[in-house]
């Protein structure tokens, strides 16, 4: 198995360690100030930054809310009203903490998907491309902070031959994943097979 593929499925659990950080200082300051009904996605860049301007020392409600990102849902008022009450000492530290391990488990990530990268790059195809080059259907992939890096696409369609992204209900994870376990010779499976598209 290409050590690149082998490396694949540890990345893959970093997002979701960092994020349960910040679930559990949430659940923990039930009746705290909180910054969740603030921000739909608490490590989005309207949470992001209330986080880090709270663990910085800023208290105030008002400036606090001035950190809402254009995209946020949630109005400046509702940021506010969220944002106001007493801040304990205790939770402010599990914060601090929840905040320094989400950036340590995202440095993790950006490391790992550098490796991948380098890896992926010094692997050979696996057999000739089932599909002519430009010939592959274009899936218009979302956008997502916890997707690997922005090549990986590419490089799985040079050393598969396919896209298996074009396929419905696989994200670059889940094909991290799939390879790990099956390989990138693709010519194992006939082309009008559950796997590839024909």
């Amino acid at each position: 198995m290409p050590p690149a593929v082998l490396l694949a499925p540890s990345g893959s659990a970093h997002p979701a360690s960092g994020t349960a950080h910040f679930t559990y200082a949430e659940s923990i300051a039930a009746d705290e100030p909180s910054v969740a009904p603030c921000a739909h996605d608490i490590t989005g860049a309207t949470g992001l930054k209330i986080l880090r301007a709270i663990v910085a020392g800023e208290r105030d409600a008002l400036k606090l809310a001035q950190w809402r990102d254009s995209h946020c849902k949630a109005s400046q008022e509702t940021i506010v009203k969220a944002l106001t009450g007493d801040w304990k000492d205790e939770l402010l530290f599990v914060l601090k903490q929840s905040l320094e391990l989400y950036d340590f488990y995202t440095a993790q990530v950006a490391a790992c998907d550098a490796q991948l990268q380098q890896q992926f790059s010094v692997m050979n195809p696996v057999g000739a491309p089932t599909h002519p080059s430009g010939a592959l259907p274009v899936k218009r992939r979302t956008s997502s902070k916890n997707h690997p890096a922005s090549t990986f696409g590419a490089e799985m369609i040079r050393l598969t031959g396919i896209d298996l992204g074009a396929m419905s209900g696989l994200s670059d994870s889940s094909i991290q994943t799939l390879l790990s376990e099956i390989g990138t010779d693709m010519t194992k499976w006939p082309p009008r097979s559950i796997l590839l598209p024909g």
